[in-house]
């Protein structure tokens, strides 16, 4: 062993440990992705379920698409994800897809236009993103 070794390790670790605060810094953008998914997507559930197929549903649609194209993109130009974050994305979008699917579905059979149901719905269809937005910002 060389006597440069030690100084060479505690380099490294030092190393680490700044990239590591450089990559927490630069992802936290994850956190604003799915805080505002989860913001908008109760929005949009609730509006959708009250409006029925009305101007309010095409604009509130129209709104959604808009916003997830806008937020896909900005998401995929960002430059800093931390390992497993894709992972963590497709649970975090297909649990929502699934919360979503069964509010539309038992909403607009079962409670078309009441915001007893509506209400509780969308705030069901903002928990995945939720999640994902606690998660990110813990880790």
């Amino acid at each position: 062993m060389s006597t440069d070794s030690p100084a060479q390790a505690k380099e490294a670790l030092a190393l680490a440990a700044k990239l590591n605060i450089a990559v927490r810094r630069g992802s936290r953008w994850c956190v604003r992705y799915f805080a505002s998914y989860a913001a908008v997507s109760c929005a949009f559930t609730f509006i959708v379920g009250m409006s029925g197929s009305g101007p309010a549903f095409a604009v509130a649609t129209a709104a959604w698409v808009l916003f997830v194209a806008g937020i896909s993109i900005w998401a995929a130009r960002q430059q800093v994800h931390r390992k497993g974050f894709g992972r963590r994305q497709s649970i975090v979008i297909a649990a929502w897809g699934a919360v979503y699917v069964t509010a539309i579905s038992v909403g607009t059979s079962q409670f078309p236009g009441n915001a007893a149901w509506w209400g509780p719905a969308a705030l069901a269809t903002a928990i995945p993103p939720a999640i994902g937005a606690i998660r990110e910002n813990r880790a």
